[in-house]
């Protein structure tokens, strides 16, 4: 085990996986909320994809290899990437995604997306103008926090939580009742104060409403508290 704080990670198994390779001098104990699930769909016409995560890759493969894919930021266009796509990423949200749309105003999009969004992307492409129609292709299905994870929180080290969204806070307020020693990271206001008391008023917000703004929030999180406890910088 490496010296230093905890970091549980509640994002789909793959997703996490992604986000821990990135972190530096902190346990990671992975215990996803979710797991991902493909939707069966119908085969739609496109000339280009729409993807605002990178559970429908599959998809967008499934689709057409060789269609321009515009992906909401690098996590998610590295992740079509691998998998052969041609991707151009918006480095970003949802609003920088609509904002490379509108510029380029691609013909024929196709957006690929889960049962739930945050960000109504199809109908804004259609009030603008452009010709865009969706498939549901990905699900995620609730799981329960880990016992593992739940023994975690209950101790007193010090445990750094990355919340992602909304909905996850809300999930995660009964099991954090218990929790001794945590250190949450929001990835926005609106998140934070999801989590409720006393949690919310303890959670640093990450500076961007993104991946890489996580990434970097969560890493200063580790640094600060490796030098509480006295240790020397991760390498």
């Amino acid at each position: 085990m490496t010296t230093g704080p905890h970091l549980l990670l509640t994002r789909p198994e793959a997703a996490s996986r992604r986000f821990a390779r990135d972190m530096v001098g902190a346990n990671v104990l992975i215990s996803p909320l979710s797991r991902i699930e493909p939707v069966a769909h119908a085969k739609a016409r496109a000339k280009n994809l729409v993807l605002t995560s990178a559970n429908a890759v599959p998809a967008a493969v499934a689709i057409g290899a060789d269609l321009p894919v515009y992906a909401v930021g690098p996590q998610t266009a590295e992740a079509a990437r691998a998998e052969g796509l041609t991707a151009i990423s918006a480095e970003g949200t949802a609003a920088d995604l609509m904002r490379l749309l509108l510029r380029d105003r691609p013909e024929g999009l196709l957006y690929l997306r889960g049962e739930r969004i945050s960000h109504d992307i199809c109908t804004e492409l259609r009030q603008a103008g452009l010709t865009a129609e969706e498939a549901i292709v990905y699900r995620a299905v609730p799981t329960p926090l880990s016992e593992k994870a739940q023994t975690l929180l209950q101790s007193s080290r010090p445990v750094i939580l990355p919340v992602f969204s909304k909905s996850t806070a809300e999930r995660l307020r009964p099991d954090l009742s218990v929790a001794q020693n945590l250190y949450p990271v929001a990835i926005s206001a609106t998140v934070s104060e999801a989590l409720g008391p006393p949690w919310d008023e303890n959670t640093l917000i990450s500076a961007t409403p993104e991946g890489i703004g996580m990434r970097e929030t969560v890493q200063r999180q580790i640094d600060t508290l490796r030098r509480l406890e006295g240790l020397p910088p991760p390498r």
